[in-house]
């Protein structure tokens, strides 16, 4: 069973196109799909124990072939694969904890096809995003993508007392598993974050994967450092020293739950961006107490408003403008969502997302056209600069990619 809710749990709230009329075939397609969905999903997590683990026996094979006095040149290896599957049933533990309250009769209904490598592959990121978020670790690049973003609300608002920034509305899209939004409200502002709904398409199964995760964070972590995870023994390439391999992370850093200014408030609204957001969209919430946690599959939306155009004071944009398949319908709907005189921050690269997906458009634009682009759509850069980081990268390795970053901030005229 779903656990129920915490009464100070953080609101999540999954916004959809339906609306309330009475149950057509449609809703009942619609429905088969969100069950079909979360199914897979959960599924791909529940696969990371086995695939990760037959992984690692291949390397135990790969390494009995060897003769006895080419072991004798490596013997720590054997200590080392040892090691690494320990530490991947750990996160296989952990990751079946996670999805606990997600499955359904559908999860595991017949003979369920294979987990793509591909889905397989986002779960092991999940991984690695609870490390860059929500661990000491990760701090580093905390620091040098949301420390600019952070020091600009502080700086322009500096002036605006902890108990009135609660009327100050901040929007943050692609939140991700939430820390950013977290960081924001914990200064005293009011934040939305949003994130693709769990009910969704699976051409984009990461979303769901990191609503879901941002969920246990935010409302089931109950202390600092509750959970140790293993980010980085998928991979024995690149590594200086079996200590970087396989050392783990504590999660969450800080409790999500101390701190929080009782002027602020803070929620998550499941759904895609544009879909949610933009002027043709209906938006719903649950019906009674929205710090309900993210709802079994198919739970229906009762209450519905209208879309609201002038809704936020600002809006900040961290490693998610690139996610767009049409980036100038982002920029038409930050700007219908900011009041006048209102402030976007932005902080990310241009690595287009959909580029060369040959069933999805894609509109891809140098940074010069980017710049060009919103400035002819209503906005007048304040600041900007370029800046370095990593993002969700081992903070030991031989191999580093590193993305100069564009950060601005820009006011809606």
């Amino acid at each position: 069973m779903f656990p129920h809710p915490d009464p100070h749990a953080w609101a999540f709230r999954t916004d959809s196109h339906d609306h309330p009329h009475e149950p057509t075939d449609l809703d009942a397609d619609d429905n088969a799909l969100e069950v079909k969905h979360i199914a897979e999903i959960v599924r791909a997590f529940v696969d990371y124990g086995p695939r990760n683990l037959a992984t690692n026996d291949k390397r135990r094979r790969d390494l009995s072939v060897l003769s006895q006095r080419q072991r004798a040149l490596v013997p720590s290896l054997a200590r080392k694969i040892n090691d690494v599957e320990v530490r991947i049933r750990a996160n296989a533990a952990f990751l079946r904890e996670l999805v606990e309250g997600y499955e359904t009769e559908e999860t595991w209904k017949g003979s369920p096809e294979p987990v793509p490598e591909r889905d397989a592959d986002k779960v092991r990121s999940t991984l690695r995003q609870f490390a860059r978020d929500w661990s000491a670790e990760g701090k580093p690049e905390r620091d040098a993508s949301y420390g600019l973003i952070l020091n600009e609300l502080e700086t322009r608002f500096k002036d605006v007392s902890i108990e009135k920034r609660g009327e100050i509305r901040v929007l943050v899209p692609g939140a991700g598993l939430g820390r950013l939004a977290y960081e924001i409200v914990s200064r005293g502002f009011t934040c939305e974050g949003n994130e693709f709904s769990i009910f969704m398409s699976t051409d984009e199964i990461l979303e769901p994967k990191q609503l879901i995760a941002s969920e246990f964070i935010l409302n089931r972590t109950q202390r600092v450092n509750q959970v140790q995870l293993y980010p980085w023994v998928h991979s024995f390439s690149n590594t200086p020293s079996i200590e970087n391999h396989v050392n783990g992370v504590m999660i969450p850093d800080v409790h999500p739950a101390v701190g929080i200014p009782p002027t602020a408030d803070f929620s998550m609204a499941a759904g895609d961006f544009v879909e949610v957001y933009s002027e043709d969209s209906q938006k719903g919430e649950y019906d009674g107490d929205t710090s309900a946690r993210v709802q079994q599959v198919c739970s229906k939306l009762t209450k519905f408003g209208r879309w609201e155009e002038d809704r936020f004071d600002v809006i900040v944009t961290c490693f998610f403008m690139d996610t767009a398949k049409n980036v100038v319908e982002y920029v038409d709907v930050i700007l219908n969502l900011l009041k006048k005189g209102g402030l976007w921050i932005n902080f990310g690269p241009l690595l287009w997302h959909w580029e060369g997906n040959h069933h999805e458009p894609s509109i891809e634009l140098s940074l010069d056209e980017f710049k060009d682009m919103i400035q002819r759509a209503g906005f007048t850069f304040e600041s900007q600069q370029m800046a370095e980081t990593t993002y969700a990268g081992a903070p030991h390795t031989m191999l580093r990619s590193v993305y100069n970053c564009f950060y601005f901030a820009a006011i809606k005229q």
